[in-house]
């Protein structure tokens, strides 16, 4: 009886929307409202969706667009997206492969999950103050992407946000920015990054891949620098680790082979196997007074690394199992 009412409330619900083309577009209307309904493969060209339309004798405000609404629209080359909507819904440009341009309003406060995943002709995108949230692969394999700004208003940025991305060379994070989700970077082209201080976490393999990375600013929210999030950095040669941070991962800069030297605060207390494998590093200066617990790793040269510890901790460190390994063992000047 409960699944046959649940059935009839549904039917009464569909029913009470109407779908109608008006000017190309495919429009659901629900009470006073009008949503851009769902129509994938049909909508080519440049589209300007408006804020109002109106149907047998009635007028709409147009305010939202459904889900999948203009996804895989192979030939869509630009949308003008109306003021009077809040969101960019999941996957409602998701493999566009054409679409060059989108003018996202300022009304807008989020943008669903894989919203402009495989757009492989974006070249730009302006993420308006006010956006809170930017959602799961939501610019994954927008390869042509270059630049991207995220404004203060955002607080995370989600799982594969842009994944992939290789042309994007720079991106500036908002200071409002608190996570970062895994592999939200990963195998993007960015040159340097700075990841601001209200971060308090980020993901495992967030900048993994990125191969032409050649400047890292950790921000002091850090607490934990997550398994893979440097891994294969090659171009990466330092890196200098915040005294926030209490433990880095596993395979945290694994494979960064133009590394040379990295600095390693007294505030950290464990780091994971394999988390320095980098064959150019040279130089470890670490501050902590007592040996972090340090997982032994078959693949780092020891014997071709100097250890540079604070001078009352020399002995710890020689007489622990695992630090004892290293060329030499000196003091901190």
């Amino acid at each position: 009886m409960k699944t046959h009412l649940l059935f009839v409330l549904f039917t009464l619900f569909v029913s009470s929307a109407k779908c109608v083309e008006i000017d190309g577009i495919l429009f659901n209307f629900n009470g006073t409202k009008a949503e851009v309904a769902e129509n994938p493969n049909k909508y080519a060209g440049a589209l300007a969706i408006p804020e109002y339309v109106t149907f047998e004798g009635v007028r709409y405000k147009v305010e939202n667009i459904a889900d999948f609404a203009f996804s895989d629209c192979k030939d869509l080359t630009s949308v003008v997206l109306p003021n009077t909507i809040t969101s960019i819904g999941n996957a409602v440009f998701r493999n566009c492969s054409g679409l060059e341009s989108v003018s996202i309003p300022e009304t807008v406060t989020s943008i669903g999950n894989y919203a402009f995943r495989g757009c492989r002709s974006l070249t730009s995108i302006t993420i308006p103050e006010g956006v809170t949230r930017i959602g799961t692969a939501a610019f994954c394999y927008c390869d042509k992407l270059v630049s991207v700004s995220i404004p203060n208003s955002v607080t995370s940025i989600g799982v594969w946000a842009f994944s992939d991305c290789y042309g994007l060379e720079s991106i500036d994070l908002g200071n409002g920015v608190t996570s970062i989700g895994m592999e939200a970077f990963y195998g993007c082209g960015l040159k340097s990054i700075t990841i601001p201080n209200n971060v308090t976490s980020i993901g495992e393999e967030v900048f993994c891949d990125c191969r032409n990375l050649v400047s890292v600013s950790i921000g002091t929210g850090i607490t934990c620098i997550s398994r893979w999030a440097f891994t294969n950095c090659v171009n990466l040669k330092s890196v200098s680790i915040p005294e926030s941070v209490t433990e880095i991962g596993t395979c945290a800069f694994g494979g960064c082979k133009n590394m040379t030297s990295i600095t390693i605060p007294k505030s950290v207390t464990k780091i994971g196997s394999s988390a320095f494998s980098c064959y150019s590093l040279k130089d470890i200066y670490c501050y902590a007074s007592v040996p972090p617990v340090f997982i032994y790793d078959e693949h780092l040269k020891y014997k071709s690394i100097t250890l540079h510890v604070p001078a009352a901790s020399i002995d710890a460190y020689k007489g622990d199992k695992v630090w004892k390994n290293f060329k030499q063992i000196v003091t901190i000047e």
